[in-house]
């Protein structure tokens, strides 16, 4: 085990600072990537009042409980914010519901409802677009599901985990 305290130009570089500069960090590596993240998105919702701003990523796995549990809130936030929601794959528990997923050629709704679980399916389209999720997760450091990244032309936030009162907290402030 390491203790210690980070210093740089002599002041003392906190929790807060570290997640700054991961953000910062992060977002320049997101922007680079947007062919490889427009190949890697599975779903879209976009709400009625979609402001043409903002977008929400939503890194996900079908048989991540949180994620199930996130589904729901985030659509809400993406209704309340006026932002487009994209659905990322990241199959930390299998990637055969992913592809399923990506075969069926589901909406939101569908998707959230499960029931295109029943029967398993396979498409070489499923196949390169989790595969081409799982890059874009791996190569921003995605440690785990739920990850959500708010992106508008001027903003960018992390959001790791199911943390729903922040997600909607960094929307609200990015999308005005």
């Amino acid at each position: 085990m390491i203790v210690g305290s980070l210093f740089a130009n002599g002041k003392h570089i906190g929790q807060q600072d570290m997640l700054q500069a991961r953000n910062q960090y992060t977002q320049r590596l997101f922007s680079g990537m947007s062919s490889l993240i427009k190949k890697a998105t599975a779903i879209e919702y976009v709400p009625k009042s979609y402001n043409k701003k903002t977008t929400i990523y939503f890194f996900t796995d079908p048989n991540c409980p949180f994620c199930k549990r996130s589904e729901e809130p985030v659509k809400k936030i993406a209704q309340k914010c006026r932002a487009k929601l994209k659905v990322l794959f990241y199959p930390v528990y299998g990637k055969d519901d992913c592809i399923t997923a990506v075969c069926k050629k589901l909406s939101y709704d569908q998707y959230m409802s499960r029931k295109w679980k029943k029967t398993k399916e396979t498409c070489e389209q499923g196949k390169e677009i989790v595969d081409a999720s799982t890059i874009v997760a791996r190569q921003l450091g995605v440690g785990g599901t739920p990850t959500f990244f708010i992106v508008s032309e001027r903003n960018f936030e992390a959001v790791y985990g199911a943390n729903m009162k922040k997600l909607e907290e960094k929307c609200l402030e990015i999308s005005k």
